[in-house]
């Protein structure tokens, strides 16, 4: 939304669709991202451009908890209860 409005819509379609390319490389080897036991445990995260995926993974699927801009603490920006968001 942020992207949206303050950089209209072609800009933000454009960041979308290079956040999505690069989320699925992660996805395609999430256990190189850094483990984040200090958020809770099972997380990782990322870095992709100048965002902080964080997320879990099994066997099946990688799951996106929420992706945070780099500046950003996900000690502090994540809820203490899992679903919260």
């Amino acid at each position: 939304m942020y992207r949206f409005q303050n950089r209209g819509e072609a800009q933000a379609d454009r960041d979308l669709d290079g956040l999505d390319g690069d989320l699925q490389a992660c996805r395609a080897q999430p256990e190189q991202g850094k483990a984040r036991e200090d958020v809770r445990p099972g997380y990782r995260s990322g870095l992709v451009r100048k965002h902080v995926p964080v997320y879990t993974f099994t066997d099946d699927e990688v799951v996106v908890q929420r992706v945070l801009h780099g500046s950003m603490d996900p000690t502090i920006h994540l809820p203490d209860d899992e679903g919260a968001i």
